[in-house]
């Protein structure tokens, strides 16, 4: 029973392990790219992929990135509340420097924001508003909402009505914008249009039909499949997953230990971000050797089964990699 239990405990990570490594990975990805956007000075071209990448892998660090990057394209409103979401998250990390970033660039911000106010004359049952993308509850209706400068369409519908949209356009800082939504008005019921008319000519029947041949009997496939060949090839899977893993948190684990350990004297705290990077590094490498070894064999019990010649596979070695997140620095 014990040993059950450490099994289904052991696949339960295996199952999960490979998705947040994924993430991880793709997240690096775009911020590494992102980076390179801004300092390339393409920041609307940066933005995005900060935004993703804080999507798929929270980060302070990204969080302030990407606030930084939609206060140099003009998002005022986007910028002030992501430093609103990274002053919390900075304090919890008991990072101060980016708590003081995040206090001092809301201040700035709040006095350029432009707000635009819903106000709806007749509201119905079921009524759903808009502003973009973004739906408003009734809680919000009448309160002074923060957009980013443009043009923004704010829509209004109700089952059995037809739909109301408004543009509002925001052309400078601090802007108030009342946009009033009028009562819908039910839509128009209209005759149903009948279906079409099918008019494909019927085939003639021939005089001497052919007769239709009887099948031919099929024989019956080999449903017995090398059972133990996919189960070593899955954990040898497996374990490359796992090797993966492990391999770029290792890489992350040790780009932190040499930011706390300058000119090679290390912190209590960069130390123990070594040995952990250590770890995980060798973890990697015996996952990615089970997972080598298992699927080298698999293939070879899969291959071998279906044919009566003999397959060799070869199994060479392999590293696992992964990119440390860049922070933005001032």
């Amino acid at each position: 029973m014990i040993r059950t239990a450490h099994s289904v405990g052991a696949l339960v990570l295996l199952a999960t392990a490979p998705a947040t490594a994924q993430k991880t990975s793709v997240a690096e990805t775009l911020f590494t790219e992102a980076r390179k956007l801004t300092r390339a000075g393409d920041h609307a071209a940066a933005c995005p992929k900060y935004a993703e990448s804080q999507r798929l892998d929270p980060a302070s660090g990204t969080l302030l990135n990407l606030a930084d990057c939609y206060e140099r394209i003009g998002r005022t409103a986007s910028a002030w509340a992501r430093y609103k979401e990274l002053l919390p998250l900075a304090m919890n990390e008991a990072a101060q420097d980016r708590a003081a970033i995040a206090r001092k660039k809301i201040a700035e911000l709040e006095p350029r924001l432009a707000y635009v106010t819903i106000t709806v004359t007749k509201p119905l049952p079921g009524m759903r508003v808009s502003l973009g993308a973004v739906e408003l509850g009734r809680a919000v209706w009448g309160t002074a909402v923060p957009v980013d400068p443009g043009t923004h369409e704010i829509t209004a519908r109700a089952d059995g009505y037809e739909p109301v949209t408004v543009a509002v356009t925001i052309t400078e800082a601090g802007q108030h914008e009342p946009v009033a939504i009028e009562a819908l008005q039910p839509i128009t019921a209209t005759a149903e249009t009948p279906p079409p008319v099918d008019t494909t000519p019927e085939p003639t029947p021939q005089l001497y039909p052919q007769p239709t041949p009887a099948p031919r009997p099929q024989p019956e496939p080999d449903t017995s499949p090398p059972t133990v060949g996919y189960v070593v090839g899955s954990v040898g899977i497996a374990g490359l997953l796992v090797g993966g893993f492990f391999g770029i948190r290792a890489l992350n684990l040790r780009s932190d230990s040499d930011t706390e350990c300058p000119n090679e004297r290390c912190t209590e705290r960069g130390a123990s971000l070594n040995d952990d990077a250590i770890t995980a590094a060798t973890i990697s490498d015996i996952g990615m050797a089970i997972g080598l070894l298992g699927v080298g064999i698999g293939a070879y019990l899969i291959l071998s089964s279906g044919s009566s010649g003999e397959t060799s596979v070869g199994v060479g070695p392999s590293r696992s990699g992964a990119s440390a997140r860049l922070k933005l620095t001032f």
